[in-house]
């Protein structure tokens, strides 16, 4: 299975700041894509290739590298990757370098939220529950320190594959 199979794309980056720009750092974003083989105390992940392919059950660690190239520092960096519509995100799984805060989409990215909610309607009226995380379709990082130059900073989640 092929990261486009998976429908896996890197959703983007962006900067959020105050004050006057004078120089834009260059950050590049890796996407990487492992199996997740073994145990949780012992695991082994393996990258995609043509001889290593996502199946029905297992796990996959998502990994993105931010990579700041330039010589400025990157502040404030904000990265999404979506949730493949063909994996379950698995809960507390997402992580990331530094201080980072990370929230979650059940609507393809439009809105986030630590912890999603939903809200179903019935005749003795609304009903406001968390989403259960297998339903989340787009994590985001938001990075409250410095991304230094010639430095990275990283972010993954797992997901299972349906």
């Amino acid at each position: 299975m092929t990261l486009s199979k998976i429908g896996i794309a890197i959703v983007g980056a962006m900067f959020l700041g105050t004050g006057a720009v004078l120089a834009r750092p260059e950050v590049q974003l890796t996407v990487h894509g492992y199996v997740v083989h073994g145990t949780a105390q012992t695991p082994k992940l393996e990258e995609f290739s043509s001889a290593v392919a996502p199946r029905s059950g297992d796990t996959i660690e998502w990994k993105v590298v931010a990579s700041n190239a330039s010589a400025e520092i990157a502040r404030k960096l904000v990265t999404t990757l979506p949730v493949a519509p063909s994996t379950a995100f698995v809960a507390g799984s997402a992580a990331g370098s530094g201080d980072v805060v990370v929230t979650y989409s059940i609507d393809g990215g439009k809105t986030f939220a630590p912890r999603p909610m939903r809200v179903t309607h019935t005749a003795a009226g609304d009903v406001v529950k968390a989403a259960d995380p297998s339903t989340y379709t787009t994590v985001r990082w938001m990075q409250a320190t410095d991304i230094g130059p010639k430095s990275t900073a990283t972010f993954s989640y797992e997901a299972k594959v349906k």
